[in-house]
């Protein structure tokens, strides 16, 4: 005697039930996305951050004191750039009335002497470490081939903290931290 036979009703129920298995093990397989992972833990530090050491409110004394003399020196109206050949990402701005610093730019953000943020980071990871921007504003750029533009595509961001009495801005070109700028807060 052979197998028994199976009745079309056994066959689709069969069928239906297979099919229901799969797509709810396909389902199990779909994650959404909401933002990239970072595997660098928030900085949770009390110490002040600062960009190479410097920071805003701090005496042109203190600076050269830190740094050594600036190789060079731009003056320009009220304010006046210090820069050093041994550091050719950091300029720090001093205004000649006071002789106080009110703005660093540079590529390096820490907090005694330990980097916190630094040239290269990914955005994710800066905001892993520094935590949700209170502002963000993109910069897109024409995409396609040059001559006919098929759209925009986002070729960097500009995340606004306010840490410590300071406005820090971090600037990202294509996701990777290019140079960090820090002022006093605005009022």
């Amino acid at each position: 005697m052979g197998p028994p036979a199976e009745s079309p009703a056994a066959r689709r129920a069969v069928s239906l039930s297979s099919l229901a298995v799969c797509l709810a093990l396909l389902s199990a397989c779909d994650r959404p996305v909401s933002e990239p992972e970072s595997f660098l833990h928030p900085y949770t530090g009390t110490a002040p951050l600062a960009i190479r050491g410097l920071s805003p409110g701090q005496s042109e004394e203190e600076v050269v004191a830190r740094l050594g003399p600036p190789d060079r020196r731009d003056a320009a109206g009220v304010v006046e750039s210090l820069q050093w050949q041994r550091l050719p990402d950091l300029v720090a701005t001093v205004d000649t009335r006071t002789r106080r610093v009110t703005e660093v730019l540079g590529n390096q953000l820490d907090a005694d002497g330990e980097a916190v943020v630094s040239w290269g980071m990914s955005e994710a990871d800066v905001r892993a470490v520094l935590g949700k921007p209170a502002t963000s504003q993109g910069r897109f750029q024409p995409s396609g081939s040059g001559v006919i533009s098929i759209g925009m595509k986002r070729a960097g961001e500009t995340l606004s903290y306010r840490r410590d009495g300071n406005d820090v801005e971090v600037t990202l070109n294509d996701d990777n931290l290019a140079y960090i700028r820090m002022r006093p807060a605005a009022p």
